[in-house]
């Protein structure tokens, strides 16, 4: 799981434009090891598991998140179409700043990645209240078990390299 600042523009960040300060939070997780690891590593389709002491962590929310889920036809019946979940990132950000403007209490999205048809949840500020106080599961991606694990799904499933 990832979360980026306001410097990093990601695909369904509802942060305004132009870039600048925000208030608005964005945590972006995966449902699974093999798509947080694509998309994590998808600029080098390397999987440094030493550099920066990359981690493995999962959580259970502490209640019922509230996510619009754009993995079914949502996005075709409000006037775009699957595909946005494809479209330029500018695209999914303006869609990502209205949905957010339009229900100010959703906890974020539930979207397919683009890197594995994967799901990837996408959560905004009101799903602070929903974290945890410590994770069910945290690890270096270099401790010994989470690397070799990492390893066959970077290898077999992704075709990623890894070091």
């Amino acid at each position: 799981m990832r979360s980026f600042g306001p410097l990093l523009t990601m695909r369904y960040d509802p942060h305004p434009e132009p870039t600048g300060t925000s208030a608005e939070g964005v945590l972006y997780t995966a449902a699974g090891l093999a798509t947080a690891l694509a998309e994590t590593f998808q600029a080098t389709r390397l999987v440094d598991s030493r550099s920066f002491a990359p981690q493995v962590t999962a959580w259970t929310p502490t209640r019922d998140l509230r996510l619009l889920d754009l993995t079914g036809s949502w996005a075709l019946r409000n006037g775009a179409a699957f595909s946005l979940a494809t479209a330029p990132k500018s695209t999914c950000r303006a869609w990502a700043r209205q949905i957010r403007a339009t229900w100010p209490d959703l906890d974020g999205l539930s979207t397919p990645s683009t890197m594995t048809g994967g799901t990837n949840v996408v959560l905004w500020n009101p799903a602070r209240s929903s974290l945890p106080a410590t994770p069910d599961f945290s690890r270096p991606l270099a401790e010994p078990t989470l690397h070799a694990i990492t390893t066959r799904i970077a290898r077999h499933e992704l075709g990623y390299r890894v070091i």
